[in-house]
């Protein structure tokens, strides 16, 4: 890609956020009183810990717990509220939820207040030990039991509750990502022709991806907290995507394709790999 190409992308994606972004950039203190106020919170060591792209993030003190205030730019709160609900309901890892506003009703944005997790830490350094081949097979085991979780519909879920849903297939749901995400002037810059048909060609057009029971996915993994010392622990799912119900092999998809970046490493794919198939139980003839 050219320079000037970076360059167009870049300024049509900042059109595209960008007022929803600055405003609440430029009115967060104001928010964040408001809503602490509204639900009489006092809180100590306030801290702003990400304005990027979808969200600001304020991690703050309440008592002798911290908390963590997250405000999408975006206005889209529903998808992660429905999967930490349902997670925490099938006891998997993830934030307590303590309040959330879906509507908008205190300040101009929805918000959502959780337990703050803290504790997770970097594995710099382990590349293809034990700990890394241990941390896999234990990522593993978190993500096979979210797997096992049936949800009520495709994509993303209209309603907390999970009671209506965007899509009635799994394959509609990926249009809609692929229409959100690719189908835009940005994107179209990014790819070639070839790289979009060969996109088309593996999900949209491709019969084999129907199902007919959707379940619980986080749709933007490898978003989890572990840590390794004094031993290895997963500490929780976090930052789930729109896409929260579909096909399973969505996530591992996901890991796959992250990890050809070299970001996970030799030792955590081969104690994932093996201990996600061997607890799925995968038909080496499989094929999507």
């Amino acid at each position: 890609m050219t320079l000037a190409t970076l360059n167009l992308c870049l300024n049509y994606y900042i059109k595209m956020i960008g007022s929803n972004k600055n405003y609440l950039i430029n009115n967060y203190k104001q928010y964040i009183s408001e809503i602490f106020r509204h639900i009489n919170f006092k809180p100590e060591d306030i801290e702003l810990i990400d304005s990027g792209t979808n969200s600001l993030i304020v991690k703050f003190r309440q008592g002798i717990r911290y908390y963590c205030l997250k405000i999408p730019s975006n206005k889209v709160i529903i998808p992660e509220i429905f999967f930490l609900q349902k997670a925490s309901e099938n006891h998997i890892k993830v934030p307590k939820i303590t309040h959330y506003d879906i509507y908008s009703k205190i300040v101009s944005f929805p918000f959502l207040i959780m337990e703050w997790v803290d504790g997770s830490q970097s594995f710099s350094g382990h590349i293809n030990d034990d700990i890394a081949i241990d941390s896999g097979r234990k990522y593993a085991e978190q993500i096979y039991k979210l797997h096992q979780i049936k949800v009520g519909g495709f994509g993303t879920p209209l309603d907390i509750l999970g009671n209506n849903w965007e899509s009635e297939t799994w394959i509609d749901s990926l249009k809609l990502f692929i229409h959100k995400n690719i189908d835009t002037q940005v994107q179209k810059l990014l790819f070639s022709n070839l790289q979009l048909e060969g996109i088309y060609n593996t999900t949209i057009q491709n019969r084999k991806l129907n199902l007919s029971q959707p379940y619980l996915i986080h749709g933007d993994i490898p978003n989890g907290l572990m840590k390794w010392h004094p031993k290895i622990e997963f500490l929780g799912f976090i930052d789930p995507a729109n896409i929260v119900g579909g096909d399973y092999m969505f996530d591992v998809a996901s890991i796959y394709n992250i990890n050809e970046n070299g970001d996970f490493g030799t030792g955590f794919m081969n104690g994932f790999e093996k201990e996600y198939e061997e607890l799925k139980k995968f038909d080496k003839n499989m094929e999507y």
